[in-house]
């Protein structure tokens, strides 16, 4: 805020810094992971049309993988399966009342 008091173009030259590094991305081609968006995504879009989900290609995954690494990356107890979440989570109790009614 001082620099902004103080420095009369201050704004100005930030702005003018900013106007400059997002033309530069906006011109420049694409690196990495945008780049493979950007080819990738018409072909996901028309497998879409044909009601193909484009996750269910990668074939050499096992069905459930990709939550386990999820929860593995997040720190969270490996899951065996229902009664185990909802051990985790606290709701056997509540599931138990409702079951009784």
């Amino acid at each position: 805020m001082e620099r902004l008091r103080n420095e009369k173009d201050y704004v100005v030259k930030e702005l003018t810094a900013m106007l400059i590094r997002s033309e530069y991305e906006i011109f420049s081609v694409p690196k990495g992971k945008r780049l493979s968006f950007i080819l990738l995504n018409p072909l996901r879009k028309i497998m879409l049309a044909w009601k193909i989900d484009p996750a269910s290609l990668r074939f050499w995954h096992k069905k459930g993988s990709q939550i386990r690494t999820w929860r593995k990356r997040h720190g969270l107890k490996e899951v065996a399966g229902a009664r185990a979440i909802r051990e985790e989570v606290g709701v056997n109790e509540h599931v138990s009342v409702l079951n009784n009614r």
